[in-house]
């Protein structure tokens, strides 16, 4: 009697409990994609997801593009979120995992569950069709308004494939004058030619036929980063008036970026090395710095830099490791023989214990500096760098 008792309550109870578990797994539904923006498009654009039920903060939220055609599937993290819409820079991300199959890709949305641990898949999916992985275009030059004027002139430049982040503007005559747009858009672009940046109370152009040219930052998807991408075409700007007695200012430090006509990209064969300076071309792997500046004495400070770095990353693992292979099998070899065993123990410990002082040897130089007050808390993450005056 008992147990038909006991078996009468337990029925009900798990009846319920699976339907309590049910409704819970139920209340916690994945997201719903609604738009990509836009639908297609190489593999270095920003692409929008809009849709309800994302997570505000960008770590709880993963976008999966798998590729209809088969292959192996890509989780990107947006750059940024909100509730309704996500942000993934595809240049950051499937730019660099190099994905092969150009084509249709469904992607869908994981969100972190509200209420309990996991990830949960949107509802639906949506797709986005990856296309040629040539780089955007370079800038390219349509007019100029106006097409001579006095020293101080504010000049706009009409175009295309301008980028308004990160784009400047050179004029070329008897120098060479860098400009930073004070107004930009992807089509047009004004210039003050009597404030170039650097230039303390201003520059006088000399009276003459300058060349303009103007450099953005594009994406390279051979380089798998940005890189500066010089106007397909020139322009020319009269400046009218005598030409003055001075040279017109004091230059500014810095020099043009690399991607010149005059600097151009090296072959892949013809990269690395490790004197940063005097070369006739530029690696785009080290943006820090040109390759085609002249060499001053702030590169030999650069190219100990260089080698510091290179012994750092390539030279002391690989030293590590054979040396302790080498005690390891000192040590399995040794048998009973105690001072073989003691050699052995010693070649690892003196290796653990190089490793310990050359890679804590960062942290040492860095609580000197900050705490002798020779580098600013704010600035520890750059104590190290070395610049010549390259932008």
């Amino acid at each position: 009697m008992k147990k038909i008792i006991f078996i009468f309550f337990l029925i009900p109870t798990i009846v319920s409990g699976f339907f309590i578990f049910t409704k819970s797994a139920n209340a916690a539904e994945g997201s719903h994609l609604d738009s990509l923006s836009p639908n297609e498009g190489p593999p270095y654009i920003i692409l929008t997801i809009n849709g309800s039920g994302f997570r505000n903060n960008k770590d709880h939220n993963s976008v999966l593009f798998t590729p209809k055609s088969g292959g192996a599937s890509f989780l990107l993290w947006p750059k940024s979120a909100s509730e309704n819409q996500l942000k993934v820079d595809l240049s950051q991300s499937m730019g660099l995992a190099r994905p092969s199959a150009v084509g249709d890709w469904k992607v869908e949305v994981y969100t972190t569950a509200p209420t309990a641990t996991g990830w949960i898949l949107s509802e639906n999916s949506l797709t986005f069709t990856l296309t040629s992985f040539a780089p955007p275009s370079p800038p390219h030059l349509d007019s100029l308004s106006p097409t001579k004027g006095p020293p101080e002139t504010i000049l706009t430049i009409n175009g295309r494939n301008f980028n308004p982040d990160k784009t400047i503007v050179y004029l070329r005559y008897n120098r060479d004058v860098q400009y930073s747009p004070t107004t930009i858009s992807e089509t047009q672009l004004t210039i003050d030619l009597a404030h170039p940046p650097g230039y303390v109370g201003g520059y006088t152009l000399d009276a003459g036929l300058w060349t303009i040219e103007v450099f953005s930052r594009v994406f390279s998807a051979e380089a798998g980063k940005e890189v500066w991408a010089c106007s397909d075409n020139t322009l020319t700007f009269e400046v009218t008036g005598e030409k003055p007695p001075s040279d017109g200012g004091t230059p500014p430090d810095g020099t043009p970026p690399g991607g010149t006509p005059s600097c151009p990209i090296c072959p892949e064969d013809q990269r690395g090395g490790l004197v940063p300076c005097g070369r006739s071309c530029d690696n785009p792997e080290t943006e820090d710095w040109n390759e085609c500046d002249p060499c001053t004495f702030c590169h030999l400070f650069l190219m100990f830099n260089i080698i510091i770095k290179f012994v750092m990353s390539k030279l002391v693992p690989i030293l590590a490791v054979l040396m302790l292979m080498v005690g390891g099998i000192m040590y399995f070899f040794a048998g009973a023989s105690p001072q073989a065993l003691s050699q052995a123990k010693s070649i690892i410990t003196s290796v653990a214990i190089g490793l310990a002082i050359i890679f804590c040897a960062w942290i040492i130089i860095n609580t000197v500096l900050v705490q002798s007050g020779i580098v600013k808390a704010e600035s520890i993450l750059k104590w190290y760098e070395i610049s010549c005056g390259v932008e």
